[in-house]
């Protein structure tokens, strides 16, 4: 009988002056339009039409060491604007062909005072004997985490900039 995996959790949070529902279209807005950066050999392609939903799938490629890796996801809940939780299946050809397994939930959650506190918690699933080893010698907590935050802090300044180009920015409301 196969063991459980071991999984890893890695979670990150950012406030961010806008209601829930400003994030949550920048995050879901991402995975609904193809994206092709040749310059850095990555694409993100849709598998099914429509918004982000249950369901929805989407392609992730990259290149690296001359390998093309690919990691498909899954979303597995979507409520607009408090969740989007979806599930990760990484085939790498780096690591000869092996697959990665995980996923991440993005937490959209209302202040009180028209702002959100924006949760992202990224899981990873570790099989067997490498799994351990991967915990305890894989990439530290710091480099995990701050790859979270670079991704928030993007949320944050595009949930900004369109709010207040659309006169919702809760920070000018205010004054």
């Amino acid at each position: 009988m196969p063991k459980k995996p071991l999984r890893h959790y890695y979670k990150a949070t950012i406030d961010v002056q806008t209601p829930p529902a400003v994030p949550f279209d920048v995050v879901a807005g991402n995975l609904e339009k193809p994206v092709e950066k040749p310059d850095s050999w990555q694409t993100l392609k849709p598998l099914v039409e429509g918004p982000v939903r249950r369901g929805f799938k989407y392609r992730q490629t990259i290149v690296h060491n001359r390998n093309q890796c690919y990691s498909d996801w899954e979303i597995t809940q979507a409520e607009r604007p408090t969740v989007i939780e979806q599930t990760l299946s990484h085939h790498c050809m780096e690591a000869q062909g092996r697959v990665l397994t995980g996923g991440e939930r993005w937490e959209f959650l209302p202040n009180g005072d028209g702002t959100t506190l924006v949760s992202l918690t990224s899981w990873t699933d570790l099989q067997g004997f490498n799994g351990w080893l991967q915990k305890f010698f894989g990439p530290k907590q710091e480099s995990r985490e701050f790859t979270l935050r670079k991704r928030l802090a993007y949320t944050q300044f595009e949930a900004e900039r369109r709010a207040k180009l659309e006169g919702q920015d809760h920070v000018t409301q205010k004054t």
